[in-house]
């Protein structure tokens, strides 16, 4: 049997510790099946040990923080205007996903956590999705991944990639809670509205489709409703 993963070009988020915990046991597999991978990598110390590790070949690795703590040096010159990273991306607004970084819209040095004091200056985010999307630009252009694999939708590097790559036809692909104890789901885009378990949830509503577990999943949502606390049952 061919293996599928011989020669892909899959594109790893190596953040934090999910980078220690599992992203790199995932490239060491996924290199050992064949894939040629890169990387962008969050914070400096793992940036460290991803440059000075042998398990694992990168054909290219991207500094986050570099593009985070200098994006005007990060960008080099380079300038793209605020609107065409919008087209690009297919939305109307980058504002909403740069609030998704917090430590630039939200100042926790001054206490001021319901006071809405920034952080940073609106040209200096505006600077930072610039030096995300150079980026994600030159990954592409450079790496053109066949697959790209995060440690979750948390943020704008991760969102600005996500919505790059869904309009280039590159499924992006994490693990995501389901609420249910033990059990996680696939997950394709940054609102959890795509992937298998979805697909299937559709197929069974929208079609009439039996599942050997419907019973099972009554049973559980009836248990759960039984047990549920409301607010005023707690305070």
């Amino acid at each position: 049997m061919a293996n599928d993963l011989q020669g892909k070009k899959i594109l790893i988020f190596q953040q934090r510790r999910w980078a220690l915990r599992i992203g790199h046991f995932l490239a060491k597999k996924l290199s050992a099946e064949g894939a040629r991978l890169a990387a962008i990598v969050m914070k400096k110390s793992i940036h460290d040990f991803v440059v000075k590790q042998q398990d694992v070949k990168y054909e290219l690795i991207i500094n986050q923080d570099e593009a985070m703590e200098n994006p005007k040096k990060f960008l080099e010159g380079d300038d793209f205007s605020l609107a065409e990273i919008c087209r690009d991306l297919g939305i109307d607004s980058i504002w909403p996903l740069i609030a998704t970084e917090r430590t630039h819209v939200k100042s926790y040095r001054d206490k001021a956590f319901y006071g809405f004091r920034k952080n940073v200056s609106d040209e200096e985010m505006a600077d930072y999705a610039k030096a995300v999307y150079k980026y994600i630009k030159l990954i592409f252009e450079n790496f053109q991944p066949d697959l790209i694999i995060v440690s979750g939708f948390v943020a704008l590097p991760h969102i600005m990639l996500n919505l790059y790559a869904a309009r280039r036809g590159v499924r992006v692909i994490t693990v995501t809670d389901c609420k249910i104890k033990g059990l996680n789901i696939f997950t394709h885009d940054y609102n959890e509205s795509t992937g298998p378990f979805y697909e299937r949830v559709d197929e069974l509503n929208n079609h009439g489709n039996n599942s050997a577990n419907r019973d099972k999943a009554k049973a559980y949502i009836e248990e759960f409703r039984r047990n549920y606390r409301t607010a005023d049952q707690v305070f």
